[in-house]
């Protein structure tokens, strides 16, 4: 399951993920940005309620910062718990991504630029 929110102020949208990011929830984070995909500046995945990401997301998750590459906006993962974090670099998805602090959050998020 997942919420979302599209600031078209700063052309900015905001997944929040509840549950497991899988086969059954990437497709649904990609239709929200297929939704707003010509305004679309950055993408934040919000992973506060995730409680397991599974390799099926990869390949969705992929083509998204593929396109994100090519129309030059960011993808970020924030407020990602320890037991995801450890998923998310068990699964080599913290390859393609940066860590930053981000003082505002008081945490670090996890940004494609």
């Amino acid at each position: 399951m997942l919420v979302y929110h599209y600031d078209s102020l700063q052309n900015h949208l905001f997944v929040q993920v509840i549950g497991h990011l899988n086969d059954h929830t990437m497709p649904e984070v990609y239709s929200c940005y297929h939704s707003y995909e010509s305004a679309t500046h950055k993408i934040t995945l919000d992973c506060k309620a995730v409680t397991y990401i599974d390799s099926s997301s990869i390949p969705l998750l992929l083509k998204l910062c593929d396109i994100a590459k090519n129309k030059n906006f960011n993808v970020i993962f924030k407020n990602m718990n320890v037991a995801i974090l450890n998923q998310f670099c068990l699964l080599n998805i913290h390859k393609i991504f940066s860590p930053t602090y981000d003082s505002d959050l008081l945490g670090v998020i996890w940004s494609l630029f």
